[in-house]
């Protein structure tokens, strides 16, 4: 397999060329590092800090009374149910941070600008005081004038005027006045500016950067946490945020309670007058009849009969509660605002469970509300959802009042059937037995309502207490930004977007570069390479370097070629050596005339003729004449003896492209061109031909193949890729010998190989 059949099955990523790309544009990606580096510093700079805080929650302290069935333990367990997540959306909510901001004022916000930076400033830090009562939401800027008065800056407005310290301002816009604090002065380095912000800008700066979060996924304890640019603001408004929640906790449920209580004192105070006859009546008629003694059965019956009225007025009093509810309901009460825990027994406790997901959607539904229009798909969605477990809790309601009925409609058909018995007995013992059945009651339903009583009032004691703050919100730390991480993130985008750019511009760019590219297209052998030599384009006589700078990379590189050609070229006999490229520009020129003066230096006489007769420099490096030289000889106009000229190496001798003549193509095809290389060989070891470029003309290929030998002069980042298709070409042509490749100009990174060996 041929090395170029080798290089196109390699499919893996050369990390070589990778590596080469990058040194290649190292210094365009370190300037890239530079400046993303600085513009990250100065983001960083102008970045304000942020400040955190937090402190905890404990929700629902009081759980139920463990082994307690009493009424107490009920009604402390009833009311003290409570969900984490429903606790979270009520304090991340608007109307709860409202309260909060309510008991907290941070509506004034004060500025500095120093060094190009503003930053806010504490109320007590300013030099002045602001008492503003209109003009909120308007940014004004101070200026130091003198002791006693200021400059008021402020564009939207229009305003620049100097004003007094200490006296009201009156404007069509704003009122305010401004007060310069005791032994306090505004320097002329500072600029100041101050704010009087509105109450609702107030309440959603406030909810801007909080979170809440419950502590622990089997835990009751919520952590709340604020982000902000004043460090001193922070834990105020958390530590309000926590109480505001406290306050309305107890607020919502003792307001709820007070209505149970109020109902349940209400019955109490009815039955309490009722009780009270009724004990009068019975003790009347037994002082009448002056004998209670009746039989067993008639007991037996009167006892059943009065239990079942105890039982049915029990009945009537939950329906009276749930009568309440469900007009309540009907009347199109937010369902979510009803307090159920406490009034019913525990069959009921679905209907909390519903009532605390509304309450949780509701809030959700505000929070929405706040940024998008009622048109928003996830507020729809939302409402869509409320009505669905609003009608869900009206169907309960509805379901639970008719059992309650159904109930009350069996037990009446009970009553009336014991009723029936009772009918029967003697008129007196009838009498007696109404009046002591209708007094037991009485005290039976005036013990059942206090008990009642008694399960409200603790209840609304225990919403007192049932949740408490843990820890709260202190001194605020600074969590951003991280002006460091700021600055290498920086430095580090800017070798990503450096070394992007580079892969970018050396996949754009065609151009030959390394040896590599060449053993991709083609097998040809790579006679040497040689290294790119500064500044050699701004004196031209120092391109002979093998001369004037003999221990350089540059003559090393000539001597390691001259060994390769060695190997290549038969000592036997003289030589004829061409030289060409695809482009003028490659450094053919340079090539040839460094190459003739180092083969010169082993001895050998070498002849260098110049036969780019439309662009002539070789006579340039020799410092030589350029008058008459090859075109004169093919021209007939002298002899070819009379065009050699000499150099500084014995060894070395040169023919210049003299005159340009009108037909060099002709002349360079003419029968004389072969006559005069046979009669060079004769004389000279290495007969050394400067073409003009094989990719302009013809000329040089015809020299090719009157030469024992070719080199083709390839510059590395100048000559395209595309030309290695031509020269592939031509190293595979059968009447060309001994075809070979020099890569020019090579930068030192992308010499891969070094100078000491040759390429076959």
């Amino acid at each position: 397999m041929s090395k170029k059949e080798e290089y196109a099955d390699d499919d893996e990523i050369d990390l070589k060329e990778i590596f080469r790309t990058l040194s290649r544009y190292k210094y365009f990606i370190i300037f890239c590092m530079i400046l993303f580096g600085i513009l990250a510093s100065v983001v960083a700079y102008f970045k304000p800090n942020i400040y955190q805080t937090s402190m905890t929650l404990e929700i629902g302290i009081l759980g139920s009374i463990s082994g307690g069935n009493d009424i107490v333990s009920k009604a402390i367990s009833a009311s003290s149910k409570i969900k984490p997540d429903t606790e979270i959306e009520i304090l991340k909510s608007r109307t709860l941070m409202v309260e909060a901001v309510k008991s907290v004022d941070f509506s004034h916000r004060y500025y500095v600008t120093y060094r190009m930076k503003k930053t806010e400033i504490y109320e007590k830090d300013s030099p002045f005081d602001i008492n503003l009562t209109k003009g909120f939401g308007k940014e004004f800027k101070v200026l130091p004038y003198d002791k006693e008065h200021y400059r008021l800056e402020n564009k939207s407005l229009n305003i620049n005027y100097i004003y007094k310290y200490g006296k009201e301002i009156k404007d069509d816009n704003f009122v305010f006045t401004l007060t310069l604090k005791k032994d306090r002065k505004i320097h002329d380095n500072e600029k100041y500016s101050f704010e009087v912000m509105d109450f609702d800008d107030c309440v959603s700066l406030a909810q801007e950067g909080l979170k809440v979060k419950v502590s622990g996924k089997y835990t009751t304890i919520i952590a709340i946490s604020k982000s902000g640019k004043l460090k001193e603001r922070l834990p105020k408004i958390v530590n309000a945020l926590a109480s505001a929640y406290i306050k309305r906790n107890i607020e919502k449920r003792t307001r709820e309670a007070s209505k149970t209580l109020s109902f349940v004192e209400t019955e109490i105070d009815k039955i309490k007058d009722e009780l009270k006859k009724s004990s009068i009546k019975l003790e009347n008629f037994k002082k009448n009849i002056k004998t209670v003694n009746f039989n067993t059965k008639s007991d037996i019956v009167m006892k059943r009969l009065g239990d079942m009225e105890i039982e049915l007025s029990k009945l009537n009093i939950e329906i009276s509660m749930v009568e309440s509810l469900y007009s309540r309901v009907k009347l199109g009460k937010k369902i979510e605002s009803i307090l159920i825990n406490g009034l019913f027994n525990d069959n009921i406790n679905p209907l909390t469970n519903i009532i605390d997901i509304l309450q949780k959607y509701r809030i959700k539904l505000e929070t929405l509300r706040i940024d998008y229009t009622k048109d928003y798909p996830e507020v729809i969605k939302l409402q869509k959802e409320i009505k669905e477990t609003q009608n869900l809790f009206k169907s309960m309601v509805r379901n639970f009042r008719k059992n309650l009925l159904d109930r009350k409609k069996i037990l009446v058909k009970s009553i009336k059937r014991e009723q029936k018995l009772v009918d029967k007995l003697a008129e007196d013992e009838q009498i007696y037995h109404k009046l002591e059945r209708k007094f037991k009651l009485n005290e039976k339903i005036y013990s059942y309502l206090l008990e009642k009583k008694a399960s409200s009032l603790i209840a609304k004691a225990a919403t007192v207490s049932r949740n408490r703050i843990l820890d709260k919100a202190r001194s605020s730390y600074k969590s951003a930004p991280n002006r460091n991480l700021i600055t290498a993130v920086g430095i580090f985008l800017g070798f990503i977007v450096g070394a992007m750019i580079a892969f970018i511009r050396g996949f754009i760019d065609d151009t030959i570069k390394n040896i590599d590219h060449i053993k991709k297209e083609t097998d040809a052998i790579i006679l040497g390479i040689v290294p790119s030599v500064k500044d050699m384009d701004k004196n031209e006589r120092k391109n002979l370097m093998v001369f004037d700078y003999p221990r350089s990379s540059f003559s090393e590189s000539f001597r390691n070629i001259r060994s390769n050609l060695k190997f290549m070229m038969n000592d036997t006999s003289s030589k004829v050596l061409t030289i060409t490229s695809t482009i003028s520009g490659e450094g053919k020129t340079l090539i040839s005339s460094n190459l003739a003066g180092i083969i010169s230096l082993t001895k050998k006489k070498v002849i260098l003729i110049n036969l780019d007769m439309r662009k002539p420099t070789l006579h340039l490096k020799f410092n030589l004449p350029n008058n008459k030289g090859i075109s004169s000889v093919l021209s007939g106009y002298e002899s070819l003896k009379e065009v050699i000229q000499v150099t500084s190496n014995p060894y070395l001798d040169i023919i210049s492209s003299g005159a340009i003549p009108p037909n060099p193509s002709e002349l360079i095809h003419s029968k004389k061109m072969e006559e005069i290389i046979e009669e060079l060989k004769k004389k000279y070891d290495i007969v050394m031909l400067d073409t003009p470029p094989s990719g302009l003309v013809t000329d040089a290929q015809l020299l090719m193949r009157m030469s024992d030998s070719v080199i083709y002069v390839i510059r590395a980042n100048y000559a395209k890729q595309g030309f290695l298709k031509n020269i592939d070409i031509l190293s595979r042509d059968k009447s060309i010998s001994g075809f070979s490749i020099i890569l020019n100009a090579v930068d030192d990174k992308d010499t891969g190989y070094g100078y000491g060996y040759g390429y076959y």
